[in-house]
C-alpha cells in the first residue's frame, strides 16, 4: 500500500530532500518532467523557471537572463575581484589615516590626506552600490519609479562628484546640453547610476590633459507626453578592444561561458550601465578605438513634465526653505553614528534630541508638546523596539499633530524590501547609510514642507 503523506515537510524529511518553495511560471501550461503525487508535484530540479517575473506582470522590458554556466550572481568571475577592489581602497584609507596621525601640524600634507581618504571612501561606496543594484537586476528586484528632475541639474551634480579626480589628473569634463524641456520626469537614481559609472570610467581612463564631453539632446519629436534624449560621454583614454565591447554587451544576455572583466574596478560600472539602459527600455551604443578613446550613447525615454506658474513657484521655494532652528529628534543607537548625525544636524543650524531606541523615541514624542518637533530621523534597526514598529504606533497616536509628524528612516540596509517596509509602515523617506548629506537636507526639507 502506498504511504501517503500530510505535508511536503514530512516527505523531505523521510527522504532527506531540499525543499524550495519557487514561482513556476510556463507558457504551455506543462513544467517538463512534473509528476503529481496526491495534492503534491514533483519537479526535477534542473527545471528552469522558464519566465521572468517582470513579464508575467505583462512588462515588455526585456528579462535578465541567467549569465552563461553560472546558476548565481555570486559565481561570475568579475565578483571574485570585488572583495580585492575594496581592499584596495581600505589599504589606501588606512595608510592615509595613520600618515596624518605622523603628520600633525603639517596642514597642507594633511589637507591632501583627507582628500585622498574621501576619495577611497566614494570608490568603496560606488563598488558596493554597484554590487547590490546588480544583484537587484539579476535578480528581477528592482522597481522602477519616476521623479521630477532637470537634465541640466542632473548632469552638474555628476560632474560635481568627478571634479577632484579630474583636477588631479589635469582632466576637463565638458557638458553640452540641448533640450527643448526643462523639467522631465522619469527614474532619476537609475538614470544617475547609468551616466555616474560612464563619467567615472571616462575621467579614470583619460590620460593626462585629456577631455571628457558629456552631453544631453533632445529628439525633436515627442509622442504621448513623452521624449527621448541622447545622453553622450566621449573621452580621449586608453579605448577597448573589440573582444572586451563584446564581453559587455553579452554580460547580461547571452550564454557565454568564457567572460572575463579585466581592469579595475571589476567592470561592474560599465555593465551594469548597460543593464539599467535594458531595464528602462533604452539603447546602449559603445564606439571605442584603443589609444583614440571612447565614446558611449545612451537613448532614454521620460515624461514631459506638465508644470504650471504655481508649481514652478513651489520648486523655487523648496530651494530656499531651510532647516535653520528646526527641531530633530534623532533616535539612533550607535554611538559614533548619532554623534556624527547631531554634528551635521547642528551645523546645519537645527536643534537636536537624542534617543537610542524606539520606546524612548515615542515617549520623547508624547513627552514633548505637540508640534515641538518638526522631524523624526529613525534608524530601523535599535534595541526594544526598532524603528518600524516605533513608527507604526506614532501614526496610531491618537493627537493627530503628533500622530503626522514628518518620520526619515536612516538604515545601512539597502533592500527594497526594507524600503517597502518603511514606507509602508507610514515612513515619509528612506536615507541610506553612509550618510550623503545634501541627499539628508533636501528630503528633510520636503517633508518637513509638505507638512506644513
Amino acid at each position: 500500500m502506498e504511504k501517503e503523506y500530510k505535508s511536503i515537510k514530512e516527505i523531505a524529511q523521510e527522504w532527506d530532500l531540499t525543499v524550495r518553495r519557487v514561482q513556476m511560471l510556463c507558457t504551455s501550461g506543462k513544467l517538463p518532467g512534473a509528476k503529481k503525487v496526491g495534492n503534491l508535484w514533483a519537479i526535477p530540479a534542473d527545471v528552469k523557471r522558464p519566465i521572468d517575473k517582470r513579464m508575467a506582470q505583462g512588462d515588455q522590458r526585456k528579462p535578465l537572463k541567467k549569465i552563461g554556466k553560472y546558476r548565481t550572481l555570486q559565481e561570475l568571475p568579475f565578483i571574485s575581484r570585488i572583495s580585492h577592489d575594496i581592499r584596495t581602497d581600505l589599504n589606501a584609507i588606512c595608510g592615509y589615516t595613520d600618515m596624518i596621525i605622523a603628520h600633525q601640524g603639517e596642514e597642507e600634507r594633511i589637507a591632501e590626506y583627507r582628500q585622498n581618504i574621501k576619495n577611497s571612501e566614494k570608490s568603496i561606496l560606488r563598488v558596493l552600490k554597484n554590487t547590490v543594484e546588480l544583484t537587484r537586476l539579476y535578480n528581477g528586484a528592482l522597481h522602477e519609479s519616476e521623479e521630477l528632475f532637470s537634465v541640466e541639474a542632473m548632469l552638474q551634480n555628476l560632474m560635481e562628484q568627478e571634479s577632484f579626480e579630474a583636477s588631479q589628473k589635469g582632466v576637463k569634463i565638458i557638458k553640452v546640453i540641448n533640450v527643448r524641456h526643462e523639467f522631465l520626469r522619469s527614474d532619476l537614481d537609475k538614470i544617475e547610476c547609468i551616466l555616474g559609472n560612464l563619467l567615472n570610467n571616462a575621467v579614470k581612463y583619460s590620460e593626462k590633459g585629456g577631455v571628457v564631453k558629456i552631453t544631453a539632446t533632445e529628439q525633436k519629436r515627442t509622442r504621448n507626453g513623452r521624449c527621448r534624449v541622447e545622453y553622450s560621454i566621449s573621452d580621449q583614454g586608453q579605448g577597448m578592444t573589440e573582444e572586451f565591447l563584446d564581453k559587455i554587451y553579452h554580460y547580461v544576455s547571452s550564454d557565454s561561458d568564457e567572460v572575463q572583466i579585466q581592469g579595475s574596478n571589476s567592470g561592474i560600472g560599465l555593465v551594469l550601465a548597460k543593464g539599467l539602459t535594458d531595464y528602462l527600455g533604452g539603447n546602449f551604443e559603445i564606439e571605442s578605438y584603443i589609444d583614440f578613446g571612447t565614446n558611449v550613447k545612451v537613448m532614454l525615454s521620460h515624461r514631459v513634465a506638465d508644470l504650471s506658474e504655481f508649481a514652478k513657484e513651489d520648486l523655487q521655494e523648496k530651494v530656499e526653505f531651510g532647516l535653520n532652528g528646526k527641531r530633530i529628534l534623532l533616535a539612533e543607537d550607535n554611538e559614533l553614528n548619532r554623534l556624527y548625525a547631531v554634528e551635521i544636524l547642528k551645523e546645519a543650524g537645527c536643534e537636536v534630541d537624542c534617543v537610542q531606541d524606539g520606546i524612548v523615541c515615542v515617549a520623547k514624542l508624547e513627552t514633548e508638546k505637540a508640534g515641538y518637533y518638526d522631524c523624526i530621523l529613525m534608524d530601523l534597526m535599535m534595541p526594544n523596539l526598532d524603528g518600524i514598529s516605533a513608527t507604526k504606533i506614532i501614526r496610531n497616536l491618537e493627537d493627530q499633530d503628533r500622530s503626522k509628524i514628518p518620520i526619515i528612516a536612516m538604515t545601512a540596509s539597502v533592500m527594497n524590501e526594507d524600503r517597502e517596509k518603511a514606507l509602508l509602515a507610514g515612513m515619509n523617506g528612506f536615507v541610506e547609510k553612509p550618510l550623503d548629506v545634501k541627499r539628508l537636507f533636501e528630503i528633510m526639507k520636503n517633508v518637513i514642507m509638505t507638512a506644513k
